[in-house]
């Protein structure tokens, strides 16, 4: 049954790394490769390069949400590689600043539709944290805020491809 949340948790990973982007003003393809290059970082179990990496992120471009997305997911894919959970002080630092950006380009009206996903991602993990720490109620509130920038997502025009 905790295979089945790993795998659940990386197939989300996947999905929102792959195809979201930074709230910075940076060019769609740009901002494909800085998600699709730390998520692979992530998934080829280079933790410390995906560490810096995501680290650099936040540094270079502290208005996305995208850097945040990344050591929120990478320290939950740690916690659940051995479900020893001796990473939740590394998710800490990172909560409430991605939870803040994240309710901020939910409320912002000029959110795109990558915004509301990259909100989505953050706030599920979010939540996906909440629910491990027996934290039902605060959870339950995060996974709705996650079903609200997802709709939304999905009920904007769909975004073109980026160029190649």
């Amino acid at each position: 049954m905790q295979r089945r949340g790993l795998i659940f948790f990386l197939l989300f990973l996947l999905l929102t790394g792959s195809t979201t982007g930074l709230a910075a003003p940076l060019p769609r393809a740009e901002q494909e490769t800085i998600a699709v290059r730390g998520r692979d970082l992530i998934l080829q179990r280079r933790y410390d390069e995906a560490t810096r990496y995501f680290q650099q992120l936040i540094e270079q471009h502290p208005d996305s949400i995208l850097g945040y997305f990344g050591m929120l997911a990478l320290s939950q894919v740690r916690n659940m590689e051995n479900f020893d959970y001796r990473f939740d002080p590394d998710f800490k630092p990172w909560e409430a600043a991605g939870k803040a950006k994240a309710l901020a380009l939910l409320r912002s009206e000029n959110s795109t539709t990558w915004d509301y996903l990259m909100a989505g991602g953050v706030l599920g993990v979010i939540a996906f944290y909440q629910f491990h720490q027996r934290h039902w109620f605060r959870g339950l509130n995060l996974a709705n805020y996650t079903m609200i920038s997802l709709q939304r997502a999905a009920d904007r025009q769909p975004p073109e491809p980026a160029a190649e």
